[in-house]
């Protein structure tokens, strides 16, 4: 909201977005699951040629023979049972999640969603702060535009783990800049340049590969009717996981330096990369009953 100087503009903004969104999900097309679970079977047919952009003649049997499977089966489910929701499978599955998200919080994006242009402080004679936060602003906008065109393209795992290595790079070579940069006693105008190109990029790769592609993994591989536990804790993950990385940022970048700062951050992008390597599977273009068997993930407990 950098580029506003109006309160009024301020507050018209995001009620202006609210009311679009409550208008456009009238037009909504409904879970074929939640219809076959309300007995509306025909109605989940036709939204699921829909979904899949398939004529009236195309055969649909199959998948809605699976999603009533799917559905029958947590007719059963015992959703307050606490060994359900913490049983090894679902244990493992929400702890690959969170190692493959804390990369997407302690990064150099989190310090400029919070502070805006304090991350170029030190080349603030070269990089005008207002024009940084505007167009960090901007990228940030674009991104969830063009993530939702990234995930649709590519398989998930191909994002997450190059968004990834490709980000983790992005970092490593601002850290580089900014040892540069202190080298030189922050006077060179070229330098300055690429540590805010360089931060524009890892916004840009960030944004259109890791984020929307997490995004979308998640609910896809937590277990039916458990979701929202699990989702919570993810939640609570990345609120505890920011607020570290804002508080901790003055005296790290005094102590370490921006340089070193960047370094350790782009660490953890690199441990995210095995982590995402080896614990996800693809899950793009499968029924929600082929990713729980993929995945292992404990639905139920059978009453």
């Amino acid at each position: 909201m950098a580029a506003f100087d109006s309160y009024r503009l301020q507050a018209a903004f995001p009620f202006t977005i609210s009311l679009l969104t409550v208008i456009l999900s009238i037009f909504m097309v409904e879970s074929p699951y939640y219809l076959v679970s309300k007995g509306k079977n025909e109605e989940a047919v036709k939204n699921l040629r829909w979904l899949h952009d398939k004529a009236a003649d195309d055969s649909m049997s199959a998948e809605l023979a699976e999603i009533k499977s799917y559905v029958e089966e947590q007719h059963g489910v015992v959703i307050s049972d606490f060994k359900t929701i913490f049983s090894p499978g679902n244990v493992k599955l929400l702890g690959a999640l969170i190692l493959i998200g804390v990369p997407g919080t302690i990064n150099c994006n989190t310090v400029i969603y919070t502070y805006g242009s304090v991350i170029i402080q030190d080349v603030d004679a070269y990089v005008n702060g207002a024009w940084f936060t505007n167009v960090c602003s901007t990228i940030r906008t674009l991104c969830t535009l063009l993530g939702i065109l990234t995930v649709k393209k590519f398989r998930r795992r191909v994002l997450i783990v190059n968004g990834l290595l490709v980000a983790a790079f992005i970092e490593l070579a601002c850290s580089f800049c900014f040892h540069l940069g202190r080298e030189l006693n922050y006077k060179s105008k070229f330098i300055a340049q690429a540590i805010s190109g360089l931060l524009f990029l890892f916004m840009l790769v960030k944004g259109t590969t890791v984020s929307p592609a997490f995004s979308v993994l998640k609910p896809e591989v937590l277990p039916h009717r458990l979701k929202e536990c699990y989702m919570s804790l993810l939640g609570f993950k990345t609120d505890i996981l920011s607020f570290i990385v804002i508080k901790s940022y003055f005296w790290l970048s005094d102590i370490l330096g921006m340089d070193y700062l960047l370094l350790f951050y782009s660490s953890f992008y690199m441990l995210g990369i095995p982590c995402a390597y080896i614990f996800i599977r693809d899950t793009k273009g499968k029924s929600l009953n082929q990713i729980r068997i993929d995945y292992g993930s404990t639905t139920c407990s059978k009453k």
